[in-house]
């Protein structure tokens, strides 16, 4: 009988306690949130496009290739992830025979982060998005290719 009305007592407590708070219906949950933070107006956009690019190419001069390779960097900084974004190309550097090699890296311009990387050596293709389960050289080209939409190439 004690048992009872200590288990009746914890099921009223809990009940209480869920009383003001907001329930959500499946419906609701499943909603997409949306962002918190307000874009930047286009002054600020500019300014954090023009800090993106400085990092691209900080991202450029700290890696360092042989002569028999050329690199170039392309920079997208995203106002909806609030994100700079950095696509670094190493390539084989002579253009009158077919690429042999070409690596596309994708990584976030304020962290240095490494995010994502392809590779073609010698007709092999692989790829790798980290920290997302994304592998295979179609579809991570297809991730870095999103993260880069907009940027100028």
């Amino acid at each position: 009988m004690r048992t009872t009305q200590i288990t009746c007592g914890i099921l009223v407590l809990c009940g209480l306690a869920a009383c003001g708070r907001d329930v959500q219906t499946p419906q609701q949950a499943a909603r997409p949130t949306t962002a918190t933070h307000q874009l930047p107006t286009a002054t600020e956009a500019f300014h954090l496009r023009s800090e993106c690019a400085k990092l691209g190419q900080q991202i450029l001069d700290d890696n360092v290739v042989g002569r028999a390779l050329s690199q170039s960097q392309i920079s997208n900084y995203n106002e909806i992830a609030n994100r700079c974004y950095v696509e670094l190309t190493v390539q084989t550097a002579d253009t009158t025979k077919p690429v042999e090699i070409m690596h596309r890296y994708l990584f976030d311009g304020q962290t240095k982060a490494l995010l994502a990387t392809t590779a073609i050596d010698k007709g092999a293709k692989s790829g790798i998005a980290y920290n997302t389960g994304i592998v295979g050289f179609e579809q991570v080209s297809e991730y870095i290719n999103e993260k880069m939409k907009g940027a100028q190439r």
